[in-house]
Formats: structure tokens, C-alpha cells, sequence
């Protein structure tokens, strides 16, 4: 069963805006914070996280309740991973359900992103190459850019780009086209 937490203003702007979900088995533990909205990234990109502060070394620090939740379920994050949501939009970041989380190393987080800011194709991994006037598809895979190839058409480039990315990165892979709507 689903649970809701109510999350504090974050300024005027987003008082009683957002709730967080966490599983029943979790909401005794969580619910005992207050947690307050956490807002990141662009107007396009922007991803809501529920957050608390705690001191780290005498410093104040935002302590994610994804985070909190993973720990309740499988103890101590291992050095070098980090919690990733499974779905996504901007809200994507509330859904604390253990089954919406995720063990993940950088990289692979990294992968699941959306397309960035100053995307104009409006597809991951494509942009114009006015050189060779054709769409060229280009993949991040362990911090290396890999060229996939040029293309006439950008909606062909966004299926090469999502082909690549279920190579490289499998269930982790965020695609421009699900598969079925192509």
C-alpha cells in the first residue's frame, strides 16, 4: 500500500503544492521528518525531489528521502552508486516506492536523463550538423561521446539513438520513442 507525506513550502511558492509516495512499510520512519520540496533544473528539465536538512561535519546539508527509503530497505548506499527513480517527468522524483528505486552507478543515471536544455531536434542524442546538413546522432557511453551516424530524417535519427542506448545501457536506457509508438 502507497502512503502520502505532505512536503513544507519551499518559499510561498509551493506551499501545499506536493506530496511525496512512500510504502506503508516505510511511512512510520519517514513521516517522524519534516520534508520540504526541493526544486532542480531548468523550466524544461526541472525534476522535485522532497528533501530535509541535516548537519554533515557541522554543515548544513539536504538529505533525500530516496535515499532514506533505499537505506530503510538494503542498508547503507555502497561508495560510488547512487539511487535512481525509474520513472521520470518531473514529479518522477516523489515517487519513493521501493519499487520505483533503483542501485545505479553514475554513469547509468546519467543515461537515464532527458534531453538537455539546449536540445532543438527535441529528441535525445540528435542534433543538426550544418556542415554535413544532415541530423547527426551522437551517445555518452562512461564519459566518451560515441558518433552512431548522420541521418535525413530526425525522427530515424532518434530510432538509432534509442537503439544505441538499449545497447549501452538496457533497462536503464531513457529513448526518445518507446518501442510500439514507432
Amino acid at each position: 500500500m502507497m502512503r502520502e507525506i505532505q512536503l513544507s513550502e519551499h518559499g510561498k511558492k509551493y506551499k501545499g503544492a506536493f506530496v511525496a509516495l512512500v510504502d506503508d512499510c516505510d511511512f512510520d520512519a519517514i513521516s517522524t521528518h519534516r520534508w520540504r520540496v526541493c526544486v532542480q533544473g531548468s523550466e524544461q528539465n526541472r525534476r522535485i525531489y522532497a528533501v530535509r536538512r541535516i548537519a554533515i561535519d557541522g554543515k548544513p546539508a539536504d538529505l533525500r528521502m530516496h535515499r532514506v527509503v533505499w537505506e530503510l530497505a538494503n542498508g547503507p548506499i555502497p561508495a560510488g552508486f547512487e539511487i535512481d527513480h525509474i520513472n521520470h517527468g518531473e514529479l518522477g522524483g516523489l515517487d519513493n516506492r521501493r519499487s520505483n528505486l533503483r542501485l545505479t552507478t553514475k554513469s547509468l543515471n546519467q543515461a537515464n536523463s532527458r534531453k538537455g536544455r539546449n536540445n532543438t531536434s527535441g529528441f535525445k542524442g540528435v542534433w543538426w550538423q550544418r556542415q554535413a546538413c544532415k541530423w547527426r546522432v551522437d551517445i555518452l557511453v562512461n564519459r566518451k561521446k560515441i558518433h552512431i551516424g548522420y541521418f535525413d530524417d530526425k525522427r530515424e535519427a532518434a530510432l538509432a539513438y534509442d537503439a544505441a542506448a538499449r545497447t549501452h545501457f538496457g533497462e536503464f536506457a531513457l529513448v526518445n520513442i518507446p518501442t510500439g509508438a514507432a
